[in-house]
């Protein structure tokens, strides 16, 4: 029952309850002003009391526990972290941008999204090339990571679920900025249907990898990376879609590609590459029944 349901039927039984007893007019609504107050504020109070529940607001001195079903706002400043984050179900956890950082300290992967359906954004993850591993374990489905800037980890994000999408700006990743692969042991993930978009890659040994089916990679900006995207060569890296991307080391021309760099490899098959713009070096193709149309300046 809403909140003027309830004051209506709250009334009415009020008004019965005055029938046949002789009260004076100015009585009777006086009770009724005052069961209207009360119940303003008795439901407002609720409705309060309930965002409250809902909302955590976390400062850089907080320590950071995520809960299923919650929504977190992170003030801006610099969180140690002791120990790998936990993202559960259905959380929504929000910083404010470059200015909220989350410093590992004390474990390979800074975040780990356990859960299925969360939201993370404006948020940095700072670590470093040699201490630290994983920026993001993304094990769980349907989760969006948006807005996010990772710096100086050897992984940037490691997505093993399903139909999670990504927007981020990624530096220095002396692996992988992204890596998107289904774990063969473990049938539950496939880590098909993931899109990462409107991200940007620098200086990477390699910018996104993909070891999995029916991924996409959008409208993204690859900057003086080793390799702007590899599709892998296995069975399991075949029909992702990679459009209206850019790729470019130095000023784009040839001699800014050593041996080995690259702007996109596709050893899998049947991949559709359309509407690329690659800058100084071609798209470099070894399997089978792939759809290429990139343009090269």
């Amino acid at each position: 029952m809403d909140k003027k349901a309830l004051k209506t039927e709250l009334l009415s039984l009020a008004n019965k309850s005055f029938r046949g007893r002789y009260v004076r007019k100015n009585r009777v609504s006086s009770y009724m002003d005052a069961v209207t107050s009360y119940m303003d504020t008795f439901t407002d109070s609720k409705i309060k009391a309930s965002q409250d529940a809902l909302v955590t607001i976390y400062g850089p001195t907080d320590t950071l526990v995520f809960k299923a079903n919650k929504i977190y706002y992170l003030k801006p400043g610099t969180y140690t972290l002791a120990a790998t984050l936990t993202v559960p179900d259905n959380c929504i956890i929000k910083g404010t941008g470059a200015s909220t950082i989350l410093s590992l300290e004390g474990a390979t992967t800074c975040v780990t999204f356990s859960g299925d359906g969360s939201l993370m954004s404006d948020l940095k993850l700072l670590g470093s090339s040699t201490a630290h591993s994983i920026a993001i374990a993304l094990s769980g489905d349907n989760n969006k990571i948006e807005n996010l800037t990772i710096d100086l980890y050897p992984e940037g994000i490691v997505v093993t679920g399903s139909g999670n999408e990504i927007n981020a700006v990624i530096s220095n990743a002396t692996t992988c900025g992204i890596t998107i692969a289904a774990e063969p042991e473990t049938e539950t993930a496939t880590a098909t249907a993931n899109i990462v978009k409107e991200s940007k890659f620098t200086e990477n040994v390699v910018g996104v990898y993909v070891d999995s089916s029916f991924n996409q990679i959008l409208n993204s900006t690859f900057i003086d990376n080793t390799t702007g995207i590899e599709l892998a060569a296995t069975s399991s890296g075949v029909c992702n879609t990679v459009i209206g991307n850019s790729i470019i080391r130095g000023t784009g021309e040839a001699g800014d590609y050593d041996v080995g760099d690259n702007t996109i490899v596709v050893a899998g098959n049947n991949n559709m590459i359309l509407s690329n713009a690659v800058h100084g070096k071609d798209v470099l193709i070894t399997g089978t029944g792939n759809i290429n149309n990139v343009t090269i300046s």
